[in-house]
């Protein structure tokens, strides 16, 4: 009978090792390229992420992932679209001076800075131990590469599949229709920023996306990402089109910003004026996941006849059912193309 139960007691034991073995075997390493071009290497897939960038936040709640986020920025809770979808993000503090303590007590696997811009107090993160991730997910041209790295890093492989499917679709929709159109036959184009006289030169985000609808930047020789202009120098260059970068509220609309252009003092002489070709862009549309609505207006006020049957609205009403719910009705672009 004391054999029997030695021998029964042994076998249970073997179990228990052999189960211990296989889920160790399991847990495997994950490794991606960040934005930067780092090879990030994590002991398994990310659980509790701290985001300090929204736009990354947005592509999280895209792939089914946004339960996974416990720590935003403070602009990032004050978005009622997104955090609808993040039903366990508290505040950290902004996205160049977030708190450590608060960070600390989160227990996050990682924590999401820009490539660009780390937090001013990024070393304070690594030395506690905190593992920093650079993903941008903003730029038109880097976008799905980091939802590729984002999409591993998550474990939803699939997912960050099928938003790079959706935004392939109507890139190359752009690209096929825009290849015929030679350099000479590029309108140009000032894009203005955020604040008046702010243009966006080579390489920001802006010039990116003017470079895939075929406009040519009249500030892409400046030497500077985001340069600052002259009206005098705006009316020497007299553009074509005015395309101006927003962030609207209720108060004050892009409707509200298109006429503040259309009647500053000194532009009524500039062709783009008087011809009405300005155009007001909601940033979230010049930057992110939903950017790929954005291209589509900018192309469609770059090149009307070409793009007359595309609605930039059925590339927000797609995104909207498929990806991030609530982010079609809002106030994205004056006039409506």
């Amino acid at each position: 009978m004391k054999k029997n139960l030695f021998v029964t007691t042994f076998s249970v034991l073997l179990l228990f090792l052999s189960v211990g073995t296989l889920c160790s075997a399991d847990i495997t390493d994950i490794t991606f390229t960040d934005t930067s071009g780092n090879t990030i290497t994590l002991p398994g897939i990310a659980e509790r992420v701290v985001s300090l960038n929204s736009d990354v936040t947005e592509v999280m709640i895209a792939l089914g992932v946004g339960d996974r986020v416990i720590g935003v920025t403070d602009s990032t809770l004050r978005d009622d679209t997104l955090m609808a979808h993040l039903p366990q993000a508290v505040s950290v503090g902004t996205w160049d001076t977030p708190s450590l303590e608060k960070v600390l007590e989160l227990q996050p696997d990682v924590v999401i800075i820009y490539s660009s811009s780390r937090p001013k107090n990024a070393d304070i993160f690594e030395n506690a131990g905190i593992k920093l991730v650079a993903l941008d997910c903003y730029r038109i041209t880097t976008l799905e590469d980091d939802i590729t790295a984002l999409g591993i890093m998550m474990g939803v492989e699939a997912a960050a599949a099928e938003y790079i499917e959706f935004f392939n679709k109507w890139k190359n929709i752009i690209r096929e229709r825009v290849a015929d159109i030679s350099d000479a036959q590029k309108p140009t184009v000032y894009v203005e920023g955020y604040t008046e006289y702010s243009a966006q030169g080579a390489g920001s985000g802006m010039d990116l996306m003017l470079d895939i609808a075929k406009g040519e930047n009249i500030a892409a020789s400046l030497g500077e990402q985001w340069p600052k202009v002259t009206p005098e120098w705006v009316l020497m260059q007299n553009p074509d089109i005015i395309i101006k970068v927003c962030t609207p509220t209720r108060e004050v609309t892009t409707e509200h910003i298109w006429n503040s252009v259309m009647t500053r003092e000194g532009l009524e002489v500039l062709q783009a004026v008087q011809h009405e070709d300005v155009y007001i862009i909601n940033g979230r549309l010049a930057y992110g996941p939903r950017s790929i609505a954005g291209l589509i207006y900018i192309a469609k006020a770059l090149h009307s006849s070409v793009f007359e049957d595309i609605d930039p609205s059925d590339v927000l009403y797609e995104y909207n059912d498929r990806f991030v719910s609530g982010t079609s009705e809002l106030d994205y672009y004056s006039p409506y193309l």
